[in-house]
């Protein structure tokens, strides 16, 4: 979490959106600082894994996996805008910024770079896109999408699993 907020700090102030809000701890962080925060997720688990997802047959992240209760993070986070959905079918209903700060955790391959290449053009100068998950050597789950990102678009810096994108 502390670098989560070392970035929060270091971008301009503006709209903030979580996606993969889990239970809403670090929402309930990106909820704290000004400007308004939607937290998308959900809450039903992981969606069925695809190929990117699967590696020598094994996958963490099995469909279902990780779901949490939209009323109590509704409840732990009442400063937040919660939608509910699963990416990228529910990006078209997401507003469209311009978002000063993202924070990606989904964890699986396909729905973290679709919210990357959604929300690059939707991002604020300055703007801080952050994501959990990522390993250098990935290029499976989240660390690979977040690196085939990078491909185009150079990581800005990384601290741990955590990796970010300033437009």
């Amino acid at each position: 979490m502390r670098d989560l907020k070392r970035l929060l700090a270091g971008c301009p102030e503006g709209p903030r959106i979580e996606m993969g809000v889990h239970n809403g701890a670090s929402l309930k962080v990106i909820a704290d600082h000004p400007g308004s925060t939607i937290g998308v997720d959900s809450f039903a688990g992981m969606p069925e894994p695809t190929v990117r997802d699967i590696k020598d047959g094994w996958n963490p992240y099995p469909n279902g996996r990780l779901a949490s209760a939209m009323p109590g993070v509704a409840a732990r986070v009442p400063k937040a805008r919660l939608i509910q959905g699963y990416v990228p079918a529910v990006l078209p209903d997401l507003p469209e910024g311009p978002y000063a700060f993202a924070y990606l955790d989904m964890d699986q391959y396909d729905s973290t770079l679709a919210a990357l290449n959604w929300l690059w053009s939707r991002m604020l100068a300055g703007g801080v896109i952050a994501c959990d998950d990522w390993f250098n050597d990935r290029d499976w789950l989240a660390g690979g999408a977040i690196n085939a990102f990078a491909v185009e678009h150079p990581l800005d810096g990384t601290a741990g699993r955590l990796a970010w994108f300033v437009r």
